[in-house]
């Protein structure tokens, strides 16, 4: 597999995983993680049986897939593209902790992996600064002014013009 292929494979595993709602159980055929059309009933549960399929299993291949999107991101120059993906994985992340409530392991396994996921994001430095969920292109605002400036105020802070500029409030300040 060429490394297009390869990074083709990890975005669209991530868009996937970003897909899963809450109740959906997802499977892995082909060497791809996909949603299960049926995730309930007995139809359901002996097409489980007969592939092979279970939470362990989907879980080591998505420990795989944010794993290799991390390692991947190291030499891949749109990192942008990756945090993006990631971002979208965190949604059927948590829609898959809702899902598995019930077993402690896979919902701590889960967590764990939202968790690599946050701190990988936060340590991206070269991709543009995150304002809310969407990145302002040509630097990191943060280092320039101490703090993330809310939509809008990033033309007038990455000119020098920061008089009008009002930092985002804690919602506890606010109060």
């Amino acid at each position: 597999m060429t490394d297009v292929q390869f990074v083709d494979q990890i975005l669209t595993s991530l868009k996937v995983i970003g897909m899963i709602r809450e109740g959906q159980k997802v499977c892995v055929r082909n060497g791809l993680i996909n949603i299960e059309l049926r995730s309930q009933g007995p139809v359901a549960s002996l097409s489980r049986w007969l592939h092979g399929d279970n939470r362990h299993t989907t879980l080591s291949y998505i420990r795989n897939v944010v794993a290799n999107s991390i390692e991947v991101s190291k030499t891949y120059e749109n990192k942008r593209v990756i945090w993006d993906g990631l971002q979208d994985a965190l949604t059927g992340l948590s829609a898959l902790t809702v899902t598995y409530a019930d077993d402690a392991t896979v919902a701590a396994t889960i967590c764990v992996l939202k968790d690599r996921i946050k701190t990988f994001q936060d340590t991206i430095k070269d991709v543009g600064t995150c304002v809310g969920e969407r990145f302002i292109d040509g630097g990191d605002i943060r280092a320039q002014s101490g703090q993330i400036l809310e939509e809008g105020e990033h033309q007038k802070a990455q000119r020098g013009d920061r008089r009008n500029s009002q930092p985002l409030q804690d919602e506890k300040a606010r109060s």
